[in-house]
């Protein structure tokens, strides 16, 4: 009824004004390869200018609407291929392969690690100093204003083509052939289907994050759980391990100021809060995926190597110093905490000796990147963490070869 014809409406005009952000290209399919005139679309990022521009352009339409609904009610429609009609299987595009060149480049500042059902826009003049506000006020203000169009970022709203369904997640079976039997079979071909690594079957993931200075985590107040309950959010949060890129809270400026403000004030209560409330939402067993597929393949490769509960820990404490470091708090190193994480690292490098290779690398690499994570670069304990990253992309060398993707990030960990 009149709800939508309203929609029709606001569609209508926000396709118009869309066309004077982006430009279609009705001569090809616009399409990215590897070694291609133009960048593979997983690291392909956009402009904070971007986001400004598209959310000014469209501020009535997506208004206090969720990421979900602008994606289907904005994005989807109006990247749709010209050729749906007559193209069996109609591929569209997605807005970084539509958006004009000053908009985009191959190496993003930082990723987005968001929930769908979090608030987009919910300030109508984009004023990133206002009140309230949702995910694009948190990055416009996050951002100084002078580096908006240098300033760049991956994002899957704007970066992925929601036409095409990504390639369906595999996970692999923890039983294994003997090493010997396993080295030569391995050696020369690394597939993600064969390797129960924890995001190999979220390879887009890795693709769009290497590039990436640093991970920005949005949530709408300090006590959101939207992101921390979603296998994707996870996912990204063990990349960022992986990677070893700093995690950063990102919030609309109302939220982050009321969370500083309460740490100044309270900040026993503050420190006690968010630990409770990592521990309370962030949960491997009990995150959500909108494809069952996603979640089973997750579950069995966190099983596969570190297991369900060190995973789950693992994902705790990066949330938990990533939303400390936002309060403006740190947590007093303590003899406790300190026992406690060598306790969880040695145990995972007792499994890792009994594993199979393929598994032992995972886990090696896990404990070796957290160990440095929890640790000051000048520590021994850091130290120990690199040594365990030496030796786990010496065995990759051997296994995979050295010119493998995992032997390759692993090199580039440790320089």
């Amino acid at each position: 009824g009149g709800a939508s014809s309203e929609w029709s409406k606001r569609l209508e005009e926000t396709s118009t004004e869309l066309k004077k952000v982006v430009q279609r290209k009705g001569d090809s399919k616009a399409s990215c390869v590897v070694g291609g005139g133009c960048d593979p679309l997983p690291e392909m990022g956009l402009s904070v200018e971007f986001l400004r521009h598209f959310a000014e352009e469209h501020s009535a339409a997506t208004h206090c609407l969720s990421t979900h609904a602008v994606v289907e009610r904005i994005v989807k429609p109006n990247t749709r291929s010209p050729w749906a009609l007559y193209d069996p299987e109609p591929k569209g595009y997605s807005l970084a392969e539509m958006a004009h060149a000053q908009f985009k480049a191959r190496s993003p500042h930082f990723f987005l690690s968001h929930a769908w059902r979090q608030t987009f826009s919910a300030n109508k003049n984009q004023n990133a100093g206002g009140s309230g506000g949702g995910l694009v006020q948190a990055i416009l203000h996050s951002v100084p204003k002078d580096e908006y169009d240098s300033t760049f970022f991956w994002s899957d709203v704007f970066c992925l083509n929601h036409h095409q369904s990504l390639p369906p997640s595999s996970s692999s079976s923890s039983s294994s052939p003997d090493s010997n039997t396993q080295l030569h079979h391995h050696r020369k071909h690394e597939t993600s289907s064969s390797l129960p690594v924890i995001g190999a079957s979220f390879q887009h993931v890795r693709n769009a994050m290497i590039g990436c200075g640093h991970v920005k985590l949005f949530l709408e107040h300090w006590e959101d759980p939207a992101p921390l309950t979603r296998v994707w959010c996870l996912v990204e949060i063990i990349t960022t391990l992986l990677l070893e890129k700093p995690l950063l809270v990102l919030m609309p400026p109302a939220a982050m100021r009321d969370l500083r403000e309460w740490a100044l004030e309270d900040e026993t209560r503050a420190l006690e809060a968010i630990g409770k409330h990592t521990c309370h939402h962030v949960s491997v067993s009990h995150a959500h995926a909108s494809r069952p597929s996603d979640r089973a393949a997750f579950l069995a490769q966190a099983e596969a190597t570190i297991g369900l509960d060190a995973t789950t820990q693992f994902c705790q404490i990066m949330v938990k110093d990533a939303l400390l470091e936002a309060a403006g708090l740190r947590e007093e190193e303590s003899m406790v905490r300190t026992r406690q994480w060598q306790d969880i690292l040695n145990s995972l490098r007792e499994k890792a000796s009994a594993a199979a290779i393929p598994q032992r690398l995972e886990i090696q690499r896990l404990v070796g990147s957290m160990q440095r994570r929890l640790s000051s670069p000048t520590t021994a304990d850091y130290t120990k963490g690199t040594e365990i990253l030496r030796e786990a992309a010496e065995l990759s060398r051997k296994f995979y070869g050295p010119k493998s993707q995992f032997h390759a990030d692993i090199a580039r960990q440790i320089g």
